[in-house]
């Protein structure tokens, strides 16, 4: 293997790792929590991960939130919501464009300084 082929292998090997340590989603570092109504443990699920990714700090349960929402007016689907908000966030189109400048950025001068 010549040296261009090397630094393309390189610089595509570091593109690949930049990549999954940015653009990794967030997450709690525990697994599971207790429940603030019942005191119950229960792992998280995409609902309360999307709950602390909103900042917040207490967390219920499956049958407590399912308890709570049939409590709750059902809500007009003009205002959005949770679905709206849901597709907003994982849209990842700056991730893309990124990905798009900086991969074709670094074979270039891999290719000019090889």
């Amino acid at each position: 293997m010549d040296g261009t082929t090397i630094a393309l292998i390189g610089a595509l090997a570091v593109g690949l790792l930049l990549a999954r340590l940015f653009f990794r989603p967030r997450g709690p570092s525990e697994k599971s929590f207790r429940c603030t109504r019942c005191k119950a443990v229960a792992q998280h699920s995409n609902r309360t991960i999307n709950a602390w990714r909103d900042g917040k700090t207490t967390f219920f349960c499956n049958s407590c939130h399912a308890r709570w929402l049939e409590s709750q007016p059902r809500a007009s689907p003009a205002k959005g919501g949770a679905r709206a908000r849901e597709a907003r966030a994982g849209s990842g189109c700056l991730s893309v464009l990124v990905l798009a400048a900086v991969i074709p950025a670094a074979v270039a001068a891999c290719l000019m300084f090889a």
